[in-house]
């Protein structure tokens, strides 16, 4: 049985992701965040956006880390 300190661990966790979703302006680039969320590989993403590039879907994904990894540095430190 989850605790629930556990519990709202994970729900902060989803509403954090939620904000970070949202931060993002391109719907594609939010497309492919959220694909990746839930479980996609790039290759998959790439064939439900129909996009040609497997290296696109990968270039948001490092973008979008490297920015989340900087905020957080900002956050903490």
């Amino acid at each position: 049985m989850p605790s629930v300190q556990s519990v709202a661990e994970e729900v902060l966790g989803h509403l954090c992701v939620l904000e970070d979703i949202n931060g993002i302006e391109s719907p594609w680039a939010r497309a492919v965040v959220a694909l990746t969320l839930d479980g996609h590989s790039p290759e998959e993403i790439g064939q439900v956006l129909d996009v040609q590039s497997v290296r696109a879907v990968e270039a948001v994904l490092h973008r979008w880390r490297a920015k989340a990894k900087r905020e957080l540095e900002g956050r903490h430190g």
